[in-house]
């Protein structure tokens, strides 16, 4: 069947309805990333799967997200001889892990050098969810490594609309911990395969920067503005006590979502 690439830098539009097997997606680290741009009257229906390929340096971590639901088992790294290298299976073992960021632990460990909030994910059984952002680490001399994303499953990709971030019935939005400026930190993905453009929330968002130590604190606006919210990208953003959960409206805005979860949000 047919295979669309999209390369680094490609820009994929879609302007009437189009079907293939199989879609796989270039990202260079954290600057550069294919997009694709589907019309308001149309739609990508992808039948078997989804693939996400980033290239990665070593020894230094790059923050991510997904759109879709991906299995740790259907993630893969391969050096430059492609031989498939090991994820960790313990904190001292393994070429490369993922780590998630924790909510509580950062509320709880704000200010200590020696504590942080990222949690290594060595259960091959854990699901990466969509639109939650984590950071991936590869430890070995090889540079320009390839990390491999697949879903299990096809999807139909139409032009941006209302999703919500629904991480899941347990998902805490706010945590409460000793230092209150650390209370309600939240590591969210961008939901969509285009750079996200358009929207007013009055609201400061934290990107890590290509370095990825370092970071921009900015106004949503403005991170739109200079299209700092990319495909695959992750960022900060901090919620008060009771507010929850974020939505993107069809506007591509960002905001606050009072009402109930249900089933037609994602």
């Amino acid at each position: 069947g047919e295979v669309e690439v999209v390369d680094v830098n490609e820009i994929l539009e879609i302007e009437e309805d189009k079907e293939v097997d199989r879609l796989e997606i270039e990202k260079d680290r954290d600057v550069a990333v294919g997009e694709i741009v589907v019309a308001d009257d149309a739609t990508l229906s992808v039948a078997k799967n989804i693939v996400v390929d980033f290239t990665i340096d070593s020894c230094r971590y790059h923050f991510f997200s997904l759109p879709f639901n991906c299995h740790l088992n259907n993630v893969e790294i391969k050096d430059n001889s492609g031989n498939t290298l090991s994820y960790a299976s313990s904190a001292t073992d393994g070429d490369w892990v993922i780590c998630r960021y924790d909510q509580t632990l950062a509320a709880n460990n704000a200010g200590d050098i020696d504590k942080n909030a990222w949690v290594e994910i060595l259960d091959k059984e854990y699901v990466l969810k969509a639109n939650q952002g984590y950071i991936v680490g590869y430890f070995g001399d090889e540079e320009n490594v390839v990390v491999k994303f697949t879903s299990n499953k096809g999807e139909v990709i139409g032009a941006p609309g209302v999703k919500i971030y629904n991480l899941g019935s347990d998902y805490e939005w706010y945590t409460a911990g000793e230092n209150l400026s650390a209370n309600g930190w939240n590591l969210i993905g961008q939901p969509y395969y285009e750079t996200l453009r358009q929207g007013d929330l009055t609201q400061y968002v934290t990107i890590p920067n290509s370095d990825g130590q370092t970071y921009t604190q900015c106004l949503y606006t403005e991170a739109l503005r200079e299209g700092l919210i990319t495909p695959f990208s992750a960022f900060f953003v901090q919620l008060k006590e009771n507010s929850a959960p974020m939505i993107v409206t069809n506007e591509l805005d960002y905001a606050l979502y009072d009402g109930q979860i249900g089933s037609d949000y994602i």
